[in-house]
This record gives structure tokens, sequence and C-alpha cells, in this order.
């Protein structure tokens, strides 16, 4: 290297280091086959430029230099595709790099150029394509290996068997299984930043997964059992009055607290909740329980036997009636007798066992309710 004729000059000489310096890096850290091709396309034509670049005789303007950079350059450019993608360049790179391709060919183009000129022109490209290979988009393992790391401490930290805080057989396999694929996809060094992602994502739902695999600790319904017996008799008791509203919303309180004590996938938290709730509703209901006075049964109009009922049911009152409909416990009307007596016979063997209320409707246009167990 020097300014002798026959040497090589510094400027081919840092071309090449420049090509070399790239290339290494890549090398260091590669991102997809196609862009390991292209740096060796570009790395050989480097070091044929170096090569070919020596000092001419004294007073002649060497442009082999430049000749050979703006190639080198040319060819990196032609090769390259921007894109956001592992491989590519940033969108609008190849747009400089062209640009001063150009610049330097209009120096090298120009017979009045002076080798300080052309020298600088060398400097200039050479810093673009510098410039330029630095915007190679590289693919980012950071996520996936943290991801890696945490699936690897939740496995080693699992105990498979069959008591609380443990997991059932095998998931641990299963686990370790989808570990050892992301442990791939980290080792490969084609793998672009989808495949990347892509494992980050299915690690981190086998985490999820492997999670919601623990066995729970043992869940009690023994309260919730009793409770729901004993609203179950409350609510068939045919002895006591109660308001139709009262009645039908107390029915629904404990078809609630029924679908949860058969749900085996619930936390026992949510097993306490129905509990409050049920025993909130019980309590509601025995305060809405209506208080009959002596008076009152003397001058009731209606009575229905017998009471719980098997076949059938007799209406009495000592009003005329018009109309007695069935009510069942959801508040819908399933039947309605039509009645000019003051008496009527209701068969109950198609209706299912469970309370109904009777809605009596008399010809004076008033109404009052009962309820009937049938069993």
């Amino acid at each position: 290297i020097g300014t002798a004729e026959g040497q090589h000059p510094q400027s081919a000489a840092n071309a090449l280091t420049t090509a070399i310096a790239t290339a290494q890096a890549l090398a260091n850290n590669p991102t997809t086959q196609t862009a390991v091709d292209n740096m060796v396309t570009t790395l050989n034509t480097a070091i044929t430029t170096f090569l070919n670049t020596v000092n001419p005789a004294e007073g002649v303007v060497d442009k082999s230099s430049l000749a050979s950079t703006i190639a080198l350059a040319q060819t990196t450019h032609n090769a390259a595709k921007e894109g956001s993608s592992s491989g590519e360049y940033t969108v609008g790179s190849k747009a400089i790099l062209q640009n001063a391709i150009t610049n330097a060919q209009t120096v090298h183009n120009n017979t009045l150029a002076t080798q300080a000129q052309v020298n600088q022109a060398v400097t200039t490209l050479q810093n673009a394509l510098a410039t330029f290979q630095n915007s190679l988009i590289g693919v980012d393992k950071s996520i996936l290996q943290t991801t890696i790391m945490a699936a690897q401490q939740k496995y080693d930290n699992a105990d498979e068997g069959n008591l609380v805080g443990q997991y059932p057989e095998g998931t641990k396999q299963e686990l370790l299984y989808e570990i050892t694929i992301a442990q791939s996809v980290l080792a490969s060094t084609t793998a672009t930043q989808g495949q990347i992602d892509l494992a980050v994502t299915t690690l981190q739902a086998a985490m999820d997964l492997f999670d919601t695999q623990i066995n729970p600790a043992t869940i009690s319904k023994d309260e919730l059992e009793a409770l729901i017996t004993q609203a179950e008799a409350l609510h068939a008791d045919a002895t006591h009055s109660y308001p139709l509203l009262e009645t039908v919303e107390f029915y629904h309180a404990i078809q609630a607290a029924i679908e949860v004590y058969e749900n085996n996938s619930l936390l026992q938290a949510h097993i306490n909740n129905a509990v409050a709730d049920l025993q909130a509703a019980i309590e509601r209901y025995e305060n809405s329980r209506i208080i009959v006075s002596i008076d009152d049964v003397e001058n009731s109009v209606v009575r229905a036997y017998p009471n719980p009922v098997i076949t059938s049911v007799v209406i009495e009152s000592n009003k005329t009636m018009r109309n007695v409909v069935v009510i069942g416990m959801q508040g819908n009307t399933l039947n309605t007798y039509a009645s000019d007596n003051f008496a009527i016979e209701i068969p109950m063997n198609n209706y299912a066992q469970g309370i109904y209320i009777l809605q009596i409707m008399y010809a004076d246009g008033t109404s009052e309710f009962t309820r009937i167990s049938k069993q």
C-alpha cells in the first residue's frame, strides 16, 4: 500500500477493508441465505477491484479505483431488495445509493477531473456504500429468547402428580416439545422475522395452556348442596302463601344455584358466591311470606284441594268463577280453564312435579291467587 507506481492506493485498501468488515458482520449474524449470497458476490467484486487498482505513472489521473468502486456499488444496488423483512434494505436506501453512484460516474466521465477529485469521489462513494450496507435489516430474537427462558423456568419448577398445585402426567412433556421447537428457531441462522414472531406466539400459547392444567385446590360443595335442599323444600311448602313475583324470583335463584353446583369447572370462590346469593334469596323469600289472620281465613273465598296434588285439583269458591289460569314458576301461563260456577276440577296428570300458581278470576272482575304443589 502506498503512492508509488505499481502500489495499491490507500483508497483501494480502505474499500477492501470496508467490504471485509461488512461481510464479517453478516457472517457473525446471518439473516437470510439470499443476503449471504449477495454478500459473497460483493466481497469477490471488492477483492477483484483491489487487485486491479494500482498507482499509475506520475502525471496520469488514475480512475481505475473509482471505476471499480462504481461497479461494486452498482452490483450491490442491483442485487438489493427494499422492504421491512429480514435480509431486505430500508425503503429509500437504494435511491440514495444510486444518487451517489451517479455523482461518482459524473466524475469518472469528466476528462478534466484531477486526481484529487477522483480520489474524493472514491471516498464519497465508499462512504455511501457503507451507509447502504448498514441499512440491511436483521432479525430480532430477543423476545423469543426471553419467552424460551420463561417457559423453561416454568417447566423446571413444575411437578407432575395428582396433588394440588401439580400438573397432570404428560403435560410437562407437551410444554417441553414446544420449547424445543422454539429453541430450533432461535438457533436457526436462516429464520425470518415472521418465523421468529410465530415461534413466540406459539410458545406463549403453550405456556398459557400449561397454566390452565394445574390441579386446583379441593372444591367443597357441601354447604351449597344443603342450602339447595333447604330452598327446594321451602319452595315446595304449600302451607304458607307468598306473593307471585317473589315466588318466581325464588325459583330462579334456586335454578342459578343448581347450575353452579353442577358446573365442575368453577373455583371455590364461585361456589362461595353462590352460597351467599342463595342464602340472601331464602331470606328475602321468607320475609315476603303473607301472614294470614283468623279473619282472613274465615273470609277467604277460595279453597284448593287436595294440596299437594297427584291427579287433579278442585277449586271451590263462594263467588262465581270465570277462568282459572295455571302459571308456571317462570311466570309463564301454562293453561286457562273456563268456568261459570262456584267450583271447577282441573286435571293435573300432564303437569310435571313442582309448584304452580293458580289465578282465579271471578265474574265480578276481581281475582286472587293460590298456590298448589304437584307431586
